[in-house]
């Protein structure tokens, strides 16, 4: 059988770019809130990333997103966001996930998947919280 060729194609979505999109909108809302002089502190600037990734693997839960497209947007968010290197975006990943495997970084996560749930369901003080989280670590 032969192709139409003025068939119209459909577009395919491309998760890791929507999660990441979406990611950012709501990372740029949360750092609004946040004191910038928490994010010049190392362990807080990790903290920050980490909690974006837990935004990520919400917003992949419901799209069915693995890890490695997770990570992929977390690339992409990095490449939004952060201003450093493709070598330090790489250095970046790896330490959130190392991170993400304390309990302190784990906590980080959650909150970032409660984070982006309570937005998505019209709650948007939620991108707010993560302030008052950074605010608390010593």
């Amino acid at each position: 059988m032969l192709k139409n060729p003025f068939r119209r194609r459909t577009q395919r979505r491309d998760p890791v770019k929507e999660a990441s999109q979406e990611a950012l909108q709501f990372m740029h809302a949360a750092k609004m809130h946040i004191d910038q002089r928490d994010l010049t502190i190392p362990r807080k600037h990790l903290l920050f990333y980490v909690y974006a990734y837990g935004v990520i693997t919400g917003i992949g839960d419901e799209t069915g997103m693995d890890e490695t497209q997770a990570l992929a947007a977390l690339l992409l968010v990095l490449k939004g966001m952060s201003g450093l290197s493709d070598p330090d975006i790489s250095n970046m990943i790896g330490k959130c996930m190392q991170k993400a495997g304390d309990a302190e970084g784990s906590a980080f996560v959650s909150r970032g998947r409660e984070a982006i749930e309570a937005w998505k369901g019209g709650d948007r003080s939620a991108a707010k919280a993560l302030a008052v989280q950074l605010r608390d670590v010593p």
